[in-house]
């Protein structure tokens, strides 16, 4: 039976899960940057925006496989890295970090990873190729994996309900994620300049950014904590959510994303507690 989890709670598991992410990149040698919800949370509120319920983080993608090797080898039991490559049902483009209870199931509460991979802006036909073809190719996963689990998903567009149901027979899972991970590094000649976020649910060509808005990663607080932004953050927010950024949006656009504490019936709240104020304690913001 699924328990709620209250806010307080779950807002201390997640810096604790954001802690273990910082620490374990730090030994692993690769650079994360805070972005998207939890970057304008640090400059609008001080940290989480009041409806929101993860964290998002961005990597390289030539740092992926050091990151996710490393997490794989040095978590301690209380933690996992949900990816493809590790669980085959799993269908989002990024992988996860993770609490895990005793009996193995990772939370639904996670910081989010998100791989930004080389692109060539005028390379304007194969970027469109890949947007469409890994949008299909996650819808198929998706698809898969749903009826697996005896659900179902609907698709509203009439052609791509087609195609998916027919590619569904024909394909397994695991040449799905080839495929997918074939589409998703391809980048053209020249793509040193550039890099895109496939994963965002924001449009592509949005989430395209110049790799200087990154550079040398700047430092802000969040909840107390010290973490790592692009150097250029306020290029990041205005290319992402406009000029307004700092203004409150609609309430009907207040969204939480409706995480259950599935994977924490067994977390040790004060645990998480004790780490969170010693790391606040740090920077004298306990």
């Amino acid at each position: 039976m699924e328990t709620q989890l209250s806010k307080h709670d779950a807002q201390v598991l997640l810096l604790d899960l954001f802690i273990e992410l910082q620490e374990q990149c730090k030994a692993a040698g690769v650079h994360y940057y805070a972005v998207a919800g939890t970057l304008l949370g640090s400059l609008r509120h001080g940290g989480f925006i009041p409806w929101d319920d993860d964290i998002d983080v961005v990597i390289m993608r030539e740092d992926y496989d050091k990151l996710v090797s490393h997490l794989e080898k040095n978590l301690s039991e209380d933690y996992c890295v949900v990816t493809r490559e590790n669980s085959p049902y799993y269908y989002q483009e990024y992988p996860k970090l993770c609490r895990k209870n005793k009996a193995g199931t990772p939370s639904e509460l996670a910081v989010d990873i998100f791989v930004y991979d080389a692109t060539d802006i005028d390379k304007k036909a194969l970027r469109a190729f890949q947007d469409k073809a890994l949008h299909l190719l996650y819808a198929l996963k998706r698809y898969k994996v749903q009826k697996i689990n005896g659900d179902e998903m609907s698709i509203s567009n009439k052609a791509e309900r087609f195609l998916v149901g027919t590619l569904a027979g024909a394909m397994s899972l695991k040449s799905i994620d080839k495929l997918f991970n074939k589409v998703i590094t391809m980048s053209g000649k020249n793509n040193k300049e550039y890099i895109t976020n496939w994963g965002s649910h924001y449009h592509y060509k949005k989430s395209t950014y110049s790799r200087s808005v990154y550079g040398t990663p700047r430092q802000l607080m969040f909840e107390g904590i010290e973490m790592d932004v692009p150097e250029k953050y306020e290029t990041f927010l205005l290319q992402t959510y406009g000029k307004n950024y700092m203004e409150l949006p609609p309430e009907e656009k207040r969204i939480c994303h409706g995480n259950s504490s599935i994977g924490c019936e067994d977390a040790d709240i004060n645990k998480a507690e004790e780490r969170v104020a010693l790391r606040r304690a740090m920077f004298g913001r306990n």
